[in-house]
């Protein structure tokens, strides 16, 4: 499954991929996510995945409402407002790490699907933990969008920081070749190549 368009959305979204890899562009990165990783989505971040090599992958998907984690003192916003003081962020962890996220997903699917008394109480405390360890990991595990791309050409990246600053004027492929000293057939390629 390859999502067809970037969107965005006012939910947060929380994304643990089980096997497989996928490229997942936020905002104006893009980062090579394998199994075992954990993708944590800001509110009205534009995103997208699109399949690697690998046809086949295996994820779970949760997407947050805000209403959900509120409470009387304010620790859920103080949590978010910490995990995300830098946007969204994509953890790569141990074995034994993966291992426990990937329990505290499955437990929040088996809630979901049997639905027994107070599963709803359940699932918000099997959240919290996700996010707890996230924040807790996060500068240690976190990826960034040059290192998990294995084939990433850092030109690339430059030239698509320049075009998100100057996305108001314009600009066309000769142009953005030329200011950069390199062919508009390397350009083309490699810009589809990276992103």
């Amino acid at each position: 499954y390859t999502m067809p368009e970037h969107h965005f959305h006012d939910v947060y979204e929380i994304y643990f991929l089980l096997s497989g890899s996928r490229y997942y562009f936020i905002q104006d990165n893009t980062y090579y996510i394998r199994a075992g990783d954990l993708v944590l989505i800001d509110k009205y971040e534009i995103h997208r995945t699109v399949e690697t090599l690998e046809n086949t992958h295996e994820r779970i998907l949760f997407h947050m409402d805000e209403s959900m984690l509120q409470d009387a003192d304010g620790s859920w916003g103080q949590v978010l407002q910490e995990l995300f003081s830098k946007g969204s962020i994509i953890l790569s962890f141990d074995e034994a790490q993966q291992r426990y996220v990937r329990s505290l997903t499955e437990r929040i699917l088996a809630e979901m699907r049997q639905r027994d008394s107070g599963y709803g109480i359940v699932i918000k405390s099997l959240i919290a933990q996700i996010l707890a360890f996230a924040l807790r990991n996060r500068e240690q595990q976190r990826k960034t969008a040059e290192d998990s791309l294995k084939f990433a050409n850092k030109r690339i990246f430059e030239i698509l920081d320049s075009i998100n600053q100057e996305f108001a004027k314009p600009l066309t492929l000769s142009g953005v070749a030329q200011q950069f000293f390199i062919s508009k057939f390397y350009l083309s390629h490699a810009f589809k190549d990276v992103t």
